[in-house]
């Protein structure tokens, strides 16, 4: 193993440098491991965070209707209406791909070596 290779690419269940030659390896290190569960975890907090900017978007339209209105409130325009459809399905896009990840990562946990006693 080379000390200077950080980056690594996996085919097949095998590593290869990218900066030097193919290295084959037959099982993935715990460091590899670890890396790609912090990897997952930026995808989680990613994914969170663009659900917390659709709902914001959201509140906001929902804010400028209720202060535009005069009681009794009308019915939104067409536009904020078709706004506030397409936020919430983004947030459903993004849950499911949250769902995905969160799965991910807990199959990668589950596969984190268990140190002897």
């Amino acid at each position: 193993m080379h000390v200077h290779c950080c980056s690594r690419e996996f085919v097949d269940g095998l590593s290869y440098c990218i900066f030097c030659a193919a290295m084959p390896r037959s099982t993935t290190t715990l460091d590899d491991q670890l890396q790609t569960l912090d990897v997952q975890i930026v995808d989680v907090l990613a994914q969170l965070e663009a659900l917390l900017r659709h709902s914001h978007s959201i509140q906001r339209e929902l804010l400028k209707l209720r202060a535009e209105a005069p009681p009794p409130r009308p019915a939104p325009p067409e536009r904020v209406k078709t706004l506030l459809t397409a936020h919430a399905t983004d947030m459903r896009r993004d849950c499911k791909t949250l769902t995905r990840i969160v799965a991910e990562l807990s199959v990668g946990i589950g596969a984190l070596p268990l140190a002897k006693r």
